[in-house]
């Protein structure tokens, strides 16, 4: 006959979890593998018990330049006059971008 399917979770395992709060995701994965149960249940549990420490996500670099200021700066070092990288189609500004930048490093050694 099949294994009878475990439910819910004993006292001890929720003083377990009680007793090593806050629970993280990694602490989570530790306490499913001894259980035997998934990582997201035992996250569930925590949650449900007001434990679980959800991780930080990680602090988004933020470049301020807009392609505006991109172009006229690479427009600048290249000695062109302004504006002269402004009709090209965005295919064509990309490649133009990147021989540029190419030229740049060139130029830099």
């Amino acid at each position: 006959m099949a294994e009878k399917r475990k439910r819910g979770y004993t006292p001890i395992q929720v003083q377990a979890l009680r007793d090593n709060a806050p629970i993280t995701r990694a602490l989570a994965e530790s306490f499913a593998i001894e259980w035997r149960v998934t990582a997201r249940s035992v996250i569930s549990k925590s949650v449900l018990l007001g434990i679980y420490q959800k991780a930080e996500l990680p602090v988004r670099k933020t470049n301020n330049l807009t392609k505006a200021q991109i172009v006229a700066d690479i427009e600048e070092r290249l000695h062109l006059h302004t504006g002269a990288l402004n009709p090209l189609s965005s295919k064509s500004n990309q490649q133009l971008l990147l021989d540029s930048l190419i030229a740049l490093e060139l130029m830099d050694k």
